[in-house]
């Protein structure tokens, strides 16, 4: 039933009980009821409580409100106006061309009788333009002389697409990217920017759409909270008027001919000029629509969404990233970190406890390449757990920037680096403070094993006797280079995971085994170092590396001492292996200088041990007075043997014993090539 509310109140009260009882009596009868079952609907344009009983308005069990034609959407009102027009182009069987000044005007209609209203108008426009036109079949609607564009509507115009109805809006967005390109290529102001934007707005407030402005302003404001300032740190000053023009703006993505404008080179320019700001912003469009058009779209209002904030949010000079294992770990100290820091200073990524090192090096290298690692200086990765050489190599196969890998990430270590990085401090100063976190926390700032140069120590046995060739080069040598210990199979995983860059700064490789490799690294068994093209080999490279010979000379006789001790300690059962390896020296010495001769490594070795053990069986034997015959020939043994009763003077008075001819006579055996 049309106009409800013209119904007086007695008729109202007939209805109501038809309403509530299912029987009416027809005119002039009132004995028989007649039972029916029956749907109404009713139209008014008035204030229900003005004109209708309370009881009769509790009986009806839906009320829908329709709008005024001035307050629906504007996509409903744009394809109203496009079926009116369509209706009378089917009627007179014409094409009609509208400018879009009267489309505009079309949509704020506002006259009493709304949609009807709006349709009256239309075919006043249509009849109009018909009764100047008829017999053309394209009816132009609209001053010829309006610089303007025509939207075309006829019979077979689909009342769904009405974005024709906006191509003006699309010229005027393209005038806007002109505008914000060149002010972006002279680096203008942000206050010129954000001046054009409004303008733009300004001339396109007409096509303010209430209820998807409402719409975006209440999804933009959560984006804001949890991704701008919950995750980035970022506490925007922005007013409920503010929130409402950045939502206008991005509401144009629905009125425009996307097709007619094209985005990329603004966009490029954007990029290129507030790097960091754009990736934030792009997280927030994100969050308000997962349409990939959308975010492409609206790049240009991040200019009134950060305003002046942009040039704080572009100072961050470094790139940080956290990442760690679980459901919020690194984002929740990404969190703290840039909220106390009150900027953008770390992207954090949460990773599954199961992910591999390849997966994790495809969200750093996905992230770096879009912050446009050619204007970094430099980059900061923290994680949890992980090899920290692994990570440092995998990252610099696609960065060129100078990168500091630190593992074992908390809330206390980011916040350290944070600061450091929102201070733009050196990268040195910055990787030195890191390197200061503890033992828990490491670091590495460089591609190898070392940022010096380095001489790699790796024995099969065990890091322990790593450690005492370490100790022993530390003490012999100038310090030049750096010496690192590796556990033996570690050390055959790097040789095999690694390319030959990352052993740039490696002299060589210091083993008590053989290893194969494809790599061009030089690779010295201990061992052969005691016999003569060994230690050449030794002492050519550290030459080559620098060192001075009498440093390498006083290795080598460490050396030998140290695996004389290893090699007797268990075979001697009175004397001190430190206090008796210092005679044997002492005796070695004095051979050596008498004969003006030099003996290898594996000659002295043999020498040390043999004197050791010859010492103690002379003190063990010492009062059974065995004393085997033995005869020396020729003036060489003859000067031998008295060489030696010389050389051994000492050690007899010391320990209060005699070493016999058969004693010598092994030494002269040792010895005698050399002699």
């Amino acid at each position: 039933m049309k106009y409800i509310h013209r119904l007086p109140k007695e008729s109202q009260e007939k209805l109501f009980s038809l309403l509530d009882l299912g029987k009416f009596y027809p005119l002039g009868e009132n004995e028989n009821a007649h039972q029916v079952n029956v749907r109404f609907i009713f139209a008014t344009t008035e204030d229900l409580d003005n004109f209708l009983l309370k009881t009769f308005v509790r009986r009806v069990p839906l009320h829908v409100s329709l709008p005024a034609f001035k307050d629906r959407p504007l996509t409903e009102r744009l394809a109203l106006i496009t079926n009116a027009f369509k209706e009378e182009a089917i009627r007179i069987d014409r094409r009609f061309y509208i400018t879009n000044k009267v489309i505009e005007e079309l949509t704020k209609n506002d006259a009493s009788g709304n949609v009807g209203a709006m349709q009256n108008e239309v075919k006043l426009l249509c009849a109009s333009a018909y009764t100047e036109n008829h017999q053309d079949k394209d009816i132009h609607i609209g001053s010829s002389s309006e610089n303007d564009n025509y939207i075309i509507i006829d019979k077979d115009t689909d009342i769904n697409d009405h974005s024709g109805s906006v191509d003006a809006e699309a010229d005027l967005i393209e005038e806007l990217h002109l505008a914000l390109k060149e002010s972006t290529s002279k680096k203008d102001t942000i206050s010129n920017q954000i001046l054009l934007l409004m303008k733009f707005l300004r001339k396109l407030d007409y096509l303010m759409d209430e209820n998807l402005v409402q719409s975006i302003s209440y999804k933009l404001r959560i984006g804001i909270e949890s991704i701008l300032n919950k995750r980035y740190g970022l506490k925007l000053q922005l007013s409920d008027a503010d929130i409402k023009q950045i939502s206008f703006g991005l509401s144009l993505y629905y009125f425009t001919d996307r097709k007619k404008v094209n985005m990329t080179e603004l966009n490029s320019d954007f990029e290129e000029l507030y790097p960091r700001a754009m990736y934030v912003y792009k997280q927030l469009l994100r969050e308000i629509s997962d349409d990939e058009g959308f975010e492409e779209f609206n790049i240009p209002w991040l200019v009134l969404l950060f305003k002046d904030r942009i040039k704080k949010i572009e100072s961050i000079q470094y790139t940080g990233i956290i990442l760690a294992h679980g459901d919020s770990t690194a984002t929740s100290i990404q969190s703290v970190v840039n909220n106390l820091c009150g900027n953008y200073i770390f992207e954090a990524f949460d990773m599954p406890i199961d992910i591999s090192i390849h997966e994790i090096n495809n969200y750093v290298q996905k992230y770096i390449r879009q912050q446009k690692d050619r204007d970094h200086k430099g980059i900061f990765v923290l994680f949890d757990m992980g090899s920290l050489t692994q990570m440092f190599s995998e990252i610099k196969k696609y960065s060129n920037c100078e990168l500091l890998v630190i593992n074992n990430v908390t809330t206390a270590t980011a916040l350290d680096v944070g600061i450091r990085i929102q201070r733009n401090d050196g990268f040195k100063e910055i990787t030195r403070a890191a390197n200061k976190f503890g033992e828990a926390c490491g670091t590495q700032y460089y591609e190898g094993l070392s940022d010096n140069s380095n001489i790699v120590v790796s024995c099969m046995s065990g890091v322990g006797l790593s450690e005492e060739i370490k100790r022993m080069m530390l003490e012999s040598l100038s310090n030049k280079f750096e010496i690192i210990t590796m556990d033996y199979k570690d050390l055959k995983q790097t040789l095999e995971n690694h390319e030959q860059k990352f052993f740039d700064k490696t002299k060589f490789v210091v083993t008590t085994t053989d290893i194969d490799t494809n790599l061009d690294i030089d690779i010295i068994n201990i061992y052969d170092i005691m016999e003569k093209n060994g230690y050449a080999r030794f002492e050519k490279l550290l030459l080559n590396s620098g060192e001075q010979k009498p440093n390498i000379e006083a290795l080598m006789n460490k050396m030998l001492k140290f695996f004389t001790i290893e090699g007797i300690k268990d075979r001697l059962q009175f004397l001190n292996s430190d206090v008796v390896i210092d005679e044997v020296q002492l005796i070695t010495q004095r051979y050596q200088e008498y004969y003006d001769i030099s003996l290898d490594g594996k000659t002295k070795l043999n020498l040390y041990m043999h004197l050791s053990l010859m010492i103690e069986r002379m003190l063990v034997n010492s009062r059974k007075q065995e004393n085997p015959s033995v005869s020396f020939e020729g003036d060489k043994e003859k000067e031998f043997y008295s060489v030696s009763k010389t050389i051994f003077k000492g050690i007899e008075l010391k320990y209060n014993f005699q070493v016999n001819d058969y004693e010598i006579s092994l030494m002269y055996q040792l010895l005698h090539f050399y002699i």
